[in-house]
């Protein structure tokens, strides 16, 4: 059975909206593909047969929810506290290591590799964090 939890029908419907797909999503998160499609559809798939998924790393969900747009407010919204929380200090910068410093490379890479303009990636950043967060 396919997992329905708003959280994860949020990020599928924000990835849909971008004209993502898990492939292009995942690359553009730092993530495996697979581990794209387990935490939107709720489960694995292994030699052909389908496994739950447990809910996902915070971490990881945040780092979906910035790579489609998806605020703060919207996951907890949606049931993901634990992720609207990573997501907000990897947005306010509280969030440190070579992770995020490795992943907020790679979408400044994407983002001027698509469109051309380094504040494209500011611009964006800033549409998702609240303006009066600390």
């Amino acid at each position: 059975m396919v997992d329905t939890m708003p959280w994860r029908q949020l990020l599928a419907a924000a990835r849909d909206a971008q004209g993502l797909s898990w492939h292009a999503a995942a690359d553009l998160a730092g993530i495996n593909s697979g581990t794209w499609q387990a935490n939107e559809t709720g489960y694995w798939t292994v030699e052909g047969r389908r496994v739950e998924a447990k809910g996902g790393r915070p971490a990881t969900i945040a780092r979906m929810a910035l790579v489609v747009g998806v605020s703060p407010d919207q996951l907890r919204e949606a049931g993901r506290p634990d992720a609207a929380t990573a997501l907000e200090q990897m947005l306010t910068g509280r969030t440190t290591g070579a992770d995020v410093t490795t992943f907020h490379e790679r979408w400044l890479r994407e983002v001027y590799r698509a469109t051309g303009s380094r504040g494209a990636y500011l611009d964006y950043v800033l549409s998702v964090v609240d303006d009066t967060a600390p």
